[in-house]
Parts: C-alpha cells; sequence; structure tokens
C-alpha cells in the first residue's frame, strides 16, 4: 500500500478526537464488527494490563484503521487471524529489538528501518503513547514503559496487517 500522507494521518486523528462519546460508541461498534479478528487479538495482548490499556490500545486502532479508510477510500478486507499471527511472526525479532529503547532512539531506527512501511501512522503512535502530554490525550498518568511498549507493539502489528491487505 502506498505511504499514508502525514496530513491525513493527523486531520484524522483529531477528527476521532473530537467524536462526542455517543458517534465514538458507534465507531467503536463498527469497527469491531468490520474487523472482528482485531478485538481478541488486542485484549489477548493487552490483558494482563488490565480494562484501561486494553481500551486505550483498542481506541488506538480504531483511529489507525480511520487513517487506513480516509487513504483508500475503499472498503478495507477483515483481517484473518492468520493475517495477523503472519504481521506479529514477521515483527517478532524487530519488535523483541526495540522493547527497552527510549523514545528518541526508537524515533530513530523507524526513521531509518525497511521494517516500517506506514511511517507517518507509527510516528502518530509514538507521539500518542511516549511523548509528555501525548497531544493532550489525557492517558499519561496510567502509562509506564512496559505497557508503552505493549501498545506500541500491538499497533505496529495491526498496522503492518492492515498495510498488507490494503490496496491502493
Amino acid at each position: 500500500m502506498k505511504l499514508i500522507d502525514k496530513d491525513l494521518v493527523e486531520e484524522t486523528w483529531k477528527e476521532v478526537s473530537q467524536y462526542p462519546v455517543e458517534k465514538m460508541a458507534d465507531e467503536q461498534a463498527r469497527f469491531i464488527k468490520v474487523q472482528p479478528s482485531v478485538a481478541p487479538f488486542i485484549m489477548a495482548f493487552t490483558e494482563e494490563y488490565g480494562e484501561e490499556i486494553s481500551s486505550l490500545a483498542l481506541y488506538m486502532a480504531y483511529v489507525v484503521y480511520r487513517m487506513f479508510e480516509k487513504s483508500v477510500r475503499v472498503e478495507i478486507p477483515s483481517l484473518s487471524r492468520k493475517a495477523i499471527e503472519s504481521a506479529f511472526q514477521n515483527n517478532e525479532e524487530w519488535l523483541k529489538g526495540i522493547q527497552k529503547m527510549d523514545e528518541r532512539l526508537l524515533q530513530r531506527r523507524l526513521e531509518n528501518s525497511d521494517d516500517v512501511r506506514q511511517l507517518f501512522v507509527i510516528k502518530y503512535v509514538i507521539e500518542a503513547i511516549f511523548e509528555e502530554g501525548g497531544g493532550g490525550n489525557g492517558y499519561q498518568d496510567f502509562l509506564n514503559d512496559d505497557t508503552r511498549n505493549t501498545i506500541f507493539m500491538v499497533i505496529k502489528i495491526f498496522i503492518d496487517a492492515l498495510d498488507g491487505v490494503t490496496e491502493v
């Protein structure tokens, strides 16, 4: 898939952050319906950290999904468990290597890596979960290094799985 434009990434996360509670609930339900394998994957990957972390990861997955939707303007195929597992396996060694990196080193590695297909989407994820204030998201208080890294890993896997099934 082509690289998702930086402006579209920014426009989308700002748009989603302005959704009223009811619209966000409707959109989350739609996301879970059209991507039924994603929520169980995210919940399994984050369950040890509790509901707040799982909910945050699911919210971020929706925002990323919305970025892809707006970029391709066609229906995105549902990800199969196999597609998600394949993305996980393809990322396993790479992800192990970044688990204990600080945010600046991670940024540099991402910018110089052939393993990152959607650089601007990944940068959004890093900003949202690693940077102080995270764009005013209000969830920095309950994140620590371990939960940040876990959310990053699950969303990176999701991005790569989406990128693999999405046509321009």
